[in-house]
């Protein structure tokens, strides 16, 4: 059977596809990529693809790992 195209990563390859490439030469930091009225499983992506493990049991967090614990940044277009 064919995997879940959930289960592919290709929603974490194409955000990270833009976070290398949006900006020549600079690579995005997660704690700066916005969703634009996400669904909840779109939020639900959000906050994994943030969470990546980086910065949990740390005693010492960087600025962008301390933005990450705060959860996605979400905008709702109304």
């Amino acid at each position: 059977s064919l995997p879940s195209a959930r289960t592919l990563g290709i929603a974490t390859q194409l955000v990270t596809a833009a976070r290398n490439h949006s900006i020549y030469g600079v690579r995005v930091e997660k704690s700066l990529v916005a969703f634009s009225s996400p669904t909840q499983a779109g939020y639900d992506f959000a906050m994994r693809y943030i969470h990546d493990g980086q910065g949990k049991g740390n005693s010492k967090t960087t600025h962008e790992q301390q933005q990450q614990l705060l959860g996605p940044l979400v905008y709702e277009m109304k």
